[in-house]
């Protein structure tokens, strides 16, 4: 029954934007519809991956300007993905996740699509991801090996599950393959 999964990291620069938009990918190419939305309403960067510019998005279908509709951006060489960029930055973003437009948004998304990923700002940066996570079905953290400190991805973590959201995990990205394999040889030798 999950279909709205909210990505999020403990601090910036973790890789989340990259892996939600590669995941969309692979869950597209599985022959699921899949929306990707751009809820970083701090610092966007999906509207970068696909080379469009951000006038219009989340922030303009939540405060009525636009309709769901008008903002998704279909993407030619990926079949099945949509994506909604984020609009013009808000003054005060966690209150637009408040809104009942926000809530009605996402729900029209469960109608039309398998999966609606939402790409949200770092949780120990903002309140964001917390107010959105009342949306979801399931949060999945980000985390760069070896940057987190680990009681910083505890705390992130445990901050999302006061919410009730389900966690779906942690994903370790930008992971050196060969030093870690290495290290192990070299240990067990």
């Amino acid at each position: 029954g999950c279909q709205v999964l909210l990505v999020t990291s403990s601090v910036p620069s973790e890789g989340k934007t990259t892996v939600v938009f590669n995941l969309g990918k692979v869950l597209a190419a599985a022959g699921a519809r899949v929306l990707l939305i751009d809820g970083d309403l701090r610092k966007p960067r999906l509207h970068r991956m696909i080379n469009v510019k951000n006038v219009r998005g989340l922030t303009s279908v939540v405060l009525g300007e636009r309709d769901l509709g008008e903002v998704i951006h279909a993407l030619a060489d990926v079949p099945n993905m949509d994506l909604v960029t984020s609009g013009p930055l808000p003054p005060n973003p966690p209150e637009l996740y408040g809104k009942a437009t926000f809530a009605r948004l996402v729900a029209k998304a469960r109608e039309e699509y398998d999966w609606v990923i939402l790409d949200c700002p770092p949780v120990a940066s903002v309140t964001d991801p917390v107010v959105a996570s009342l949306q979801v079905d399931m949060a999945l953290m980000v985390v760069e090996y070896g940057k987190a400190r680990r009681q910083l991805v505890r705390d992130c973590v445990r901050q999302l599950g006061r919410t009730g959201v389900r966690i779906a995990g942690v994903l370790f990205n930008k992971v050196d393959v060969d030093r870690e394999h290495y290290y192990y040889t070299y240990y067990y030798s």
